[in-house]
């Protein structure tokens, strides 16, 4: 399932879908909590929308044996004359299908190194950084110059900044540590490894961090002023970034500050979300229902049954003097063969008005002859080849009826000559 063409289109798009609805709707309204909760849902559900496979049962009509049988006989009928035996050749190159697998895997793999390379390099500064353990979190004094950053419940703080600064960015981060938002990072760091090619996916993780920053903003600034939290923000907006997994305090500056200055939305607004459903049920029924005939309660047991059936039977019937084409009696004489018959013009035409019996149903799928007229071989497959044929048939014409297997077993074929 890694590398599935039809399985990858199918969750890039519902992770478009998603996020373009998140983008227009949702973007702009302070409820941030569930906002968060959307953007981490999203892309777990485009990716799970695909897998999911329910069977959507339709009503059939009571012949649909009747429609299948024939098209089994006409695909064997094409089948004997066009395939011919193909002497296959192991490829020394790679096909473009095997190319786009090597570079989606190597992707995959490159994505993966640079998330445990990640991951080892947080573990490290953490590791070598001057630690002071309190009750629910680890207070990190790192070498590095990192004015704030939280991974779990181990948060970064310079020892350098003043006391009112470091105790309200120590407030923000452990907004952070208690709310679990790097678990939140981890599970977008693993759907980007899955879709590494998609820059959706990357819009998705950008967005998340930036609600991470408003959710800790919004609990700070009830306990502290608003132009005091601002002006903090700008002082410590430059500076070095850290690890990609950790939240830090000077990220998303200016979206922050725009933010902060947004009235809070009103609560009627929170129907919004309730429009994710009916876009929720409408993928589903894109990518999830699969719509089946229900021909019986055991359809491939109902249909095997009916063909071994079918095979028992004759196609057509010869007796000492007639020959027998579905309801319809035509004298004949034989002229070198069993199954070789002579009629007139207007005994052969007449055929048109009905078909083969085969078993209760008529079978209207002989249309594959070889005709010779005169002594120029012709191969007619479809029905109008054969109408436009017919209606011109001449004495001396002699149609070949080529022989027909069904099930494993084998109709004689049917030679007529016009007289």
């Amino acid at each position: 399932m890694i590398y599935n063409p039809q399985y990858l289109i199918e969750s890039s798009l519902c992770l478009i879908v998603f996020y373009a609805f998140y983008h227009i709707i949702l973007k702009r309204e302070t409820f941030f909590q569930l906002n968060r909760v959307y953007l981490v849902l999203a892309p777990i559900v485009s990716f799970g929308i695909p897998l999911i496979h329910i069977n959507a049962i339709a009503q059939n009509s009571p012949k649909t044996l009747e429609y299948i049988v024939p098209t089994l006989i006409q695909i064997n009928e094409v089948e004997s004359l066009v395939w011919q035996p193909l002497t296959i050749t192991p490829s020394e190159y790679f096909t473009i299908g095997e190319f786009l697998m090597f570079i989606y895997l190597l992707g995959v793999l490159v994505m993966s190194i640079k998330l445990f390379r990640s991951i080892f390099m947080v573990v490290k500064q953490i590791y070598i950084a001057k630690k002071l353990k309190q009750t629910n979190f680890t207070l990190l004094h790192p070498y590095e110059e990192i004015k704030g950053a939280s991974f779990f419940n181990y948060i970064f703080l310079s020892h350098k900044m003043d006391e009112s600064s470091s105790k309200i960015i120590l407030e923000h981060e452990l907004v952070h540590a208690r709310q679990w938002h790097t678990l939140d990072i981890l599970l977008l760091e693993l759907c980007i490894i899955m879709q590494w090619y998609n820059p959706l996916i990357y819009l998705y993780k950008n967005s998340l961090q930036a609600v991470h920053e408003y959710i800790a903003d919004d609990a700070v600034c009830t306990s502290c002023s608003l132009t005091d939290y601002a002006r903090l923000l700008v002082q410590e907006s430059k500076g070095q970034h850290s690890n990609r997994l950790v939240n830090t305090f000077n990220s998303f500056t200016k979206k922050r500050l725009a933010m902060l200055s947004k009235k809070k939305s009103k609560k009627w607004k929170q129907f919004k979300y309730l429009l994710s459903f009916p876009l929720l049920g409408t993928l589903m029924v894109l990518f999830s229902f699969n719509l089946l005939d229900n021909m019986t309660d055991n359809p491939i047991t109902e249909l095997d049954n009916y063909l071994e059936k079918v095979a028992e039977q004759p196609l057509v019937k010869l007796d000492d003097d007639t020959f027998k084409w579905g309801k319809l009696l035509v004298n004949f004489k034989h002229f070198n063969q069993k199954n070789a018959i002579e009629m007139t013009p207007e005994e052969f035409l007449s055929l048109k008005s009905t078909q083969p019996n085969l078993g209760q149903d008529k079978v209207p799928n002989l249309e594959l002859f070889w005709v010779r007229k005169g002594s120029d071989p012709i191969s007619c497959v479809s029905p109008t080849c054969f109408d436009n044929l017919i209606s011109k048939v001449e004495k001396g014409d002699i149609f070949y009826i080529d022989r027909i297997t069904l099930n494993d077993k084998k109709y004689p074929g049917l030679v007529i000559k016009i007289i």
